[in-house]
């Protein structure tokens, strides 16, 4: 896990209802690119 792993989870935390524009704004990505990360923290069972 690195540093924007865990600053997905922090949002999430904040929020979980975090839409992906919503997130990939606040982790300075594009919405795919925002949307590809959390989705890995789905897969992998963090969210």
């Amino acid at each position: 896990m690195d540093a924007l792993d865990r600053k997905v989870l922090e949002v999430l935390m904040r929020n979980g209802r975090t839409t992906w524009a919503e997130l990939a704004q606040e982790l300075e990505l594009s919405g795919p690119a925002g949307r590809k990360k959390n989705k890995n923290h789905y897969c992998h069972g963090f969210v």
